[in-house]
Formats: structure tokens, sequence, C-alpha cells
């Protein structure tokens, strides 16, 4: 395969945090480290040290990130003669689109789930008209493949690539890190989330109408909610989840079943993860707001902690329903107290499903083999 060239367009890249950010990171290192140029026009970060390759906006706010990409990206198509545009999202996708028609490329992007089902009619009507123009699009979920057929994509043209996830930092577990937490779950049955606080995730939910029962069915119960609400999100900056939580906690008196977290450093979370017995992501089903897909279940899975979770979105795809975890359908509260309760109960099932879980991460969706199938993806389109 001849390198190829690639100018990438993307709001979501870190430091912001989220999954988003995490994959489109990904992509970019690793078509980079396979000998392809790529270049990065991205928003704007406070005292960020400068990246080769990246070119971040000098201000703040999605108009400024806009206008700054088209200037930047129009120089970049001169100059670079990049071989495919690579939307990180819809955001940038009307400046993809017009750089791609003026310089004669072609261009794509990947495609979450939520960028299909949030905003009104002239939000659906511009998804539409790019949907229908992109020379290729890469859902992460086969549940996000057909709403984007719905929305006007072609299907021919849907590629259906998940996210990935790097297994080496849980080659064994860390042996330092997050010793205050761990002296609480000393003898305690850990149950763990972790992602921001945003209220399509159902954290709330499940500390208010699960929780207080499965205190009762199983005292030793400890949760731990690790993750802080979305002020970076665009759709979810003003929810303030944390606060609802921690005000359901004292209602219930949980306060000795369930704990807040906020945001932890990798190696506290790494070690979080290999100390827990099931990972609970009990996402609602709430119109614009979509799950596409969970690395965090991989991430659990990597330390061979089964997951526990609704069957709605994309997570059908990161989770194989009685093989790496179960799965319930959405709001269902009995439901998801009696699959955590077996998960609990039945060591030996449990432990089976945490190992074929870590196989599943660490053999199938492994970034290393989600970086072939982008880089045949764009080949194909390319023409390399």
């Amino acid at each position: 395969m001849h390198p190829m060239k690639l100018l990438m367009l993307t709001w979501n890249f870190p430091p912001a945090v989220g999954g988003m950010e995490v994959m489109i990171e990904q992509i970019f290192t690793g078509l980079q480290q396979r000998g392809h140029a790529v270049e990065v026009v991205t928003t704007w970060a406070d005292k960020r040290p400068p990246t080769p390759g990246v070119h971040r906006a000098p201000r703040r706010g999605v108009p400024a990130y806009l206008l700054f990409c088209l200037r930047r990206g129009h120089q970049l198509c001169r100059t670079l003669r990049p071989d495919f545009i690579l939307c990180g999202s819809l955001i940038s996708a009307p400046v993809g689109w017009l750089l791609a028609r003026l310089f004669r490329r072609p261009w794509g992007c990947p495609l979450y789930g939520s960028d299909l089902a949030t905003g009104g009619r002239i939000h659906h009507w511009i998804a539409r008209f790019l949907l229908r123009r992109a020379d290729v699009l890469f859902p992460i979920s086969r549940f996000t493949a057909d709403l984007a057929v719905r929305r006007g994509a072609r299907a021919d043209r849907c590629v259906i690539i998940p996210p990935g996830v790097d297994p080496t930092p849980f080659d064994a577990p860390p042996t330092t890190g997050a010793e205050s937490i761990l002296s609480a779950c000393q003898v305690r049955r850990v149950l763990i989330t972790v992602g921001r606080l945003v209220r399509r995730k159902g954290v709330l939910e499940f500390v208010r109408d699960v929780m207080p029962t499965l205190t009762k069915e199983m005292p030793e119960i400890l949760f731990l909610i690790v993750g802080d609400d979305g002020a970076q999100s665009l759709i979810h900056n003003k929810e303030g989840m944390r606060r609802q939580i921690e005000a359901a906690i004292q209602e219930h008196n949980l306060g000795d079943h369930v704990r807040v977290l906020g945001k932890l450093s990798d190696q506290e979370l790494l070690r979080l993860y290999f100390n827990a017995h099931v990972f609970v992501l009990p996402v609602l089903e709430l119109p614009g707001d979509i799950e596409g897909f969970g690395i965090v279940f991989l991430e659990a899975g990597l330390a061979g902690v089964p997951s526990v979770a609704t069957s709605t979105g994309g997570i059908p795809d990161a989770i194989v329903d009685g093989h790496t975890g179960l799965l319930v359908p959405p709001g269902d509260t009995a439901a998801l107290q009696a699959a955590v309760l077996r998960l609990l109960r039945d060591e030996e099932l449990r432990q089976q499903f945490g190992r074929q879980a870590a196989d599943r991460a660490r053999n199938e969706l492994n970034w290393d083999k989600i970086i072939d199938r982008y880089e045949t993806a764009l080949a194909d389109v390319v023409g390399t």
C-alpha cells in the first residue's frame, strides 16, 4: 500500500476528554505511524504544547473553529494536496465537503449516533445533504449505520468500523494508585461505571432506582462512579448530573454504598478496573442522544470485568450478550438488578464472561486491527 496524504478536520481532539476524542487521536497517530502524511486541523486548547501535524484554532468556540478550519484547511489543501479529507464528525463536515468540492478530493467522516439524532429540522436537513455527498462514511456500529441510511446516506458507502482499545496498559495489574479508594473496597463486591456524567448514561436512575434494592439484597455492594460532568460537551454542558447524583445518594442514604470519584488518573482508573467485579452502564433511550458504542466496555473487559448494560444504540456491538456480559431492556430496573446479582452471585459465570470479554477486546478490537480497517477503507476510496 502506497503512503497516503490525509487532511483531518476535527472538533473532537485531546485534551478534550471522551470516546470520540480517543478515537480520533488513535486514527491520527495510527495512520502517521504507518507512514501516511496526516495533518490535523482542530479546536483551541489552553496551554497545549505544539504537536507536529496538529493545527489549533487561536480562539475557543465553534464559530472560531470553523472559520479557522476553512482557512487553514484551504492552505493545507494547496500545500499538502491531500488524497482524502477526513472529518472527525459532522461538525466539521460542511468545511470538509466544501474543500473537497474546491480541490476535487474525496471526503468522509465517522458517524457516532447522537450526531445523527440530535438537533432540529435545519440540522437534519444539513446532515442529509452532507451524508448523501460523502464518498465514504464510517459508522461505529450497526445501529449507527442503519440510522445513517435512514437519514439519507448510501448503504454502499457506509463502512462500519467500531472504536478500538489499547491492550498494553492491561498486560498486568498495577500495584500502585487509588490506595484510599481501594481501602474502601476491601471485602466489598465492587460495581464500577466510567464516563462523562451525562443524562444518557442512566447513572442517576441506577443510583436512585436500583441501588437501594441492591444494597438490601447484597449489603457488601459498593458502586464506584468515575467521571465528571460533560462541561466540554456541546450537548450536555448544562445538565449538572454530578450534583443530581450526589443529591440522590444523600436522599437514599447510600453514602456507604456509592462513591462519586470524579476524574481519575489513568493509573488510578486502571487499578480500579482490576479490582472491580462488574462494569455497569444502564444507558437510557433518550430522543436525540444515543450511545453509539462504548469503549469503556472494552477497557473493563481487558481487566477481566464483564459488563451489565442496556440493549440500546450501538451497545450490542460492544457487548456480546451472554458471552462478554449481559444486556437488559432500557429502563427495566428489575432486569438491571437481576443481571447484576446474577454475575455477583455466580463467580464461575462472572469469571468466564470476564475472560471472554478480555479475549475479544485484545484479539478483535485492538487499535492495530481497527487502524487496519481504516487504512484499507481509505485506500479503496483513494485508489492506492
